[in-house]
């Protein structure tokens, strides 16, 4: 799943974001939106558990910051 983060810091040190969430999700990504600012995400943890990583990276959000992207999943890979 991917997911839109609006975080009120900036700039953001994405290196212990990616250790928290990969301590979840070996296989997350994160990035910054050149466009918006917002922090991307890719996992398959939820918006609690993303929330948890955050905080145990230094950074708070609120659960309505935590926008799930809609699935780009064309089903060609058999996923």
């Amino acid at each position: 799943m991917q997911f839109d983060i609006h975080l009120d810091t900036a700039p953001l040190d994405l290196e212990p974001i990616a250790l928290q969430l990969q301590a979840l999700d070996p296989a997350a990504l994160v990035d910054i939106d050149p466009a918006t600012g917002a922090l991307r995400v890719s996992t398959y943890a939820g918006e609690v558990e993303i929330a948890l990583a955050l905080a145990r990276a230094g950074h708070r959000v609120a659960a309505d910051r935590i926008v799930q992207l809609p699935s780009v999943c064309c089903g060609g890979c058999g996923g």
